[in-house]
């Protein structure tokens, strides 16, 4: 092997905290908990394909580490676990083992291709349309560059997933449940997602599992390539009863969200979207990669959405572990004494929820000359993600503002969901560094909202100021769905450069915070 950088290891792992996540506390029968520890392997596979797709070789060193049984094996082992590679998300990608950097592309394209060579591929009448494919990996063979699908490229690994998964649908007694896990075993042997993702939309049991491969984060490069992730939760029906309701604005919501430029955009569909409280038990890839998921939005196919909506999903005990152990101790150390009543969990929890409705909102496709769509997320490449992020924080601001003022919130919500928008996603979510997408565009709402006096920072401390954090926010609204509907690779690389930064005062606050957990370790009690 190579050499462990064990002072950034022990680093790491004093920057985290362990919180564990179990079935027992909701009641699962026996049956559930078998399924569950069918699904729980199948995680485990689904985190072995992930790291190939990211750092190949991780694997390999994993198992190593694992047949050891001293301390020092162990710490290495949680840590490349918890980064599911060899570079340091709490350190800017900076490697934690041997010397070699991470790439933009991660393993989804061949290192030794440059840029211009892929854009040849992907721009080929005949094998242009698979190589822009989320679920294919780009090779090299015979000196010419090829798509391969992921069923072809993990074969062994994702038919023994499959496998998995078809043994817990046989056990499934709920039919929506038996359906979504024999389509989710179809597909990870057949590379076609597009029933397993449908299926999913009208899942209606108590496990609530989603596996495959989604998100576009980890392709740094142009943003097409999807990694895998699994997640297997237990639904919380009281707490899915309470925000249902938010569902039924959606459509007058999209309508009225303010966009500036090109009109030359369709909407999402807001045919179907339901909204899921759920508790975490296990989970594998992507979906715990570094930083702990608190909630998610799928399908992200747009012709999916078009035709069948799209799912929200919040994760409650990992939102509430992070509030308790994160949020709340950040809040004491950097927020302005005057306003630290006002951050409010309920609050924290609505702004993750209205974040995720907002995924749903906004441009979904622009026009082009030749009338045919093309996903913003095709037109915006790899500055998609964290594009799209700080669209869908800010739009989730704009979501409290417009329910607020329609009466659906109560008196002084808006005020407490400004500080805890500052204090929950800004000063905690910017901690992860500009590699990371989430905070990257974090880092771009900070530094608009700081420049117009929308926030301030006196005296070592952070505030919102009231008399100008809603018009200025109104405007970020505007710029970032405008950015989206327009399509412009040029204006968003413009407006990305002039705000995607650490500005100074945040630096020096996180050196004040850095006893505070950065992130959690979700220990699961079914592994």
């Amino acid at each position: 092997m190579e050499s462990f950088d064990d002072a950034a290891i022990e680093t790491g792992l004093g920057r985290l905290a362990k919180a564990r996540i179990g079935a027992g506390e909701y009641g699962l029968d026996e049956n559930e908990k078998g399924i569950v520890k069918l699904l729980s392997k199948a995680c485990k596979l689904i985190d072995e394909v992930y790291i190939e797709q990211v750092a190949p070789g991780a694997n390999s060193v994993i198992a190593e580490l694992s047949a050891q049984n001293d301390d020092a094996s162990k710490r290495r082992l949680e840590f490349i676990s918890w980064n599911k590679g060899f570079w340091d998300k709490l350190d800017g990608d900076r490697p934690f083992y041997g010397k070699e950097e991470s790439g933009p592309g991660a393993a989804f394209y061949p290192k030794d291709a440059a840029k211009q060579e892929i854009e040849r591929l992907l721009s080929d009448p005949v094998l242009g349309k698979e190589a822009k494919e989320c679920c294919t990996i780009i090779a090299r063979k015979g000196g010419s560059l090829v798509p391969i699908k992921y069923s072809e490229a993990f074969d062994s690994k994702l038919a023994a997933a499959s496998k998995l998964v078809s043994e817990a649908a046989a056990l499934a007694d709920n039919a929506s449940l038996r359906d979504y896990l024999e389509k989710t075993a179809k597909a990870l042997i057949t590379n076609d997602y597009t029933e397993q993702q449908i299926a999913w939309l009208h899942l209606d049991s108590r496990i609530d599992p989603v596996i495959g491969p989604f998100e576009t984060y980890e392709d740094k490069l142009f943003g097409l390539k999807a990694a895998f992730e699994a997640y297997v939760n237990v639904r919380d029906d009281a707490e899915s009863a309470k925000l249902s309701s938010y569902s039924a604005y959606l459509k007058e919501i999209d309508d009225s969200i303010p966009i500036s430029g090109s009109k030359n955009f369709s909407r999402k569909s807001q045919s179907f979207s339901p909204i899921l409280v759920v508790n975490e038990i296990c989970y594998g890839g992507e979906a715990n990669a570094g930083y702990a998921t608190s909630a998610y939005n799928l399908p992200n196919d747009e012709s999916i959405r078009r035709e069948h909506g799209s799912k929200k999903v919040l994760l409650k005990n990992i939102m509430d572990i992070k509030f308790e152990n994160i949020a709340m101790p950040i809040a004491k150390e950097l927020l302005s004494p005057e306003q630290l009543g006002m951050v409010d969990s309920d609050a924290g929890f609505k702004f993750v929820l209205f974040h995720e409705l907002s995924h749903g909102l906004g441009p979904g496709e622009i026009s082009g000359a030749d009338g045919t769509m093309t996903p913003v997320s095709e037109r915006l490449r790899d500055l998609f993600s964290h594009l799209e992020e700080a669209r869908a924080d800010v739009t989730g601001v704009y979501c409290g503002i417009y329910l607020s003022n329609m009466g659906v919130l109560g008196k002084g919500f808006k005020e407490k969901l400004y500080v805890s928008y500052l204090v929950y996603n800004l000063l905690k979510g910017m901690r992860a560094g500009l590699n990371e997408a989430h905070a990257k565009g974090q880092s771009i709402q900070y530094n608009y909202l700081a420049k117009r006096g929308a926030i301030r920072f006196d005296g070592g401390r952070f505030s919102v100021d009231f008399d100008r954090f809603e018009k200025t926010m109104l405007e970020l609204v505007s710029e970032l769905n405008g950015i989206q509907a327009d399509g412009d690779y040029g204006r968003a690389k413009q407006f990305s450069e002039a705000y995607a930064f650490m500005p100074d005062e945040v630096k020096t606050s996180n050196s004040r915070i850095g006893h505070i957990p950065v992130d959690i370790i979700p220990e699961p009690a079914l592994r």
